[in-house]
């Protein structure tokens, strides 16, 4: 596992969360303990830092809190429960529909939801089939018509 770059080891990370998240519930304990390595390599200290020698330089990003409108108790169980989704937050890209479900798993209100497709950029184009996954996932009417208003204003 130590052979795997910070980028191989997000990539495979990526995989697991889109497992977990995408009711794909049926991984093997195989796929499991690999996901586990992951995250365990991922929070050790065998990655290279800031201090590292040579041109492998980790660039370190730290969260400005004063863009966004995240609790702390938010902002802890999205660290918890959806690092990838936290992740985008914090470099400000575009949150996918399962950052939108997981936000709302997570217990985020919905004005901070809005808040975060508003800061990201996000732009959707929903089908009616997005709209009842959407639904499904327990995401309100308020920020679905939200997400739906952001692919209006870009005609």
């Amino acid at each position: 596992m130590k052979s795997l770059s910070l980028l191989g080891l997000l990539a495979l990370l990526a995989s697991c969360q889109s497992e977990s998240d995408g009711g794909h519930m049926s991984a093997t304990s195989q796929e499991q303990s690999r996901c586990k390595e992951a995250l365990q390599a991922l929070k050790s200290s065998d990655l290279p830092s800031e201090s590292a020698q040579g041109d492998e330089r980790v660039e370190t990003v730290s969260f400005d809190k004063s863009n966004h409108r995240l609790s702390d108790p938010d902002y802890h169980r999205l660290e918890r429960f959806y690092p990838l989704t936290l992740d985008r937050i914090e470099r400000g890209d575009s949150l996918t529909m399962q950052d939108i479900k997981n936000l709302t798993r997570a217990g985020v209100a919905d004005t901070v939801i809005i808040f975060e497709i508003n800061a990201t950029r996000s732009v959707y184009f929903l089908t009616p089939d997005d709209e009842k996954e959407l639904e499904r996932a327990g995401v309100s009417q308020k920020v679905i018509a939200h997400m739906m208003s952001t692919g209006l204003s870009n005609y």
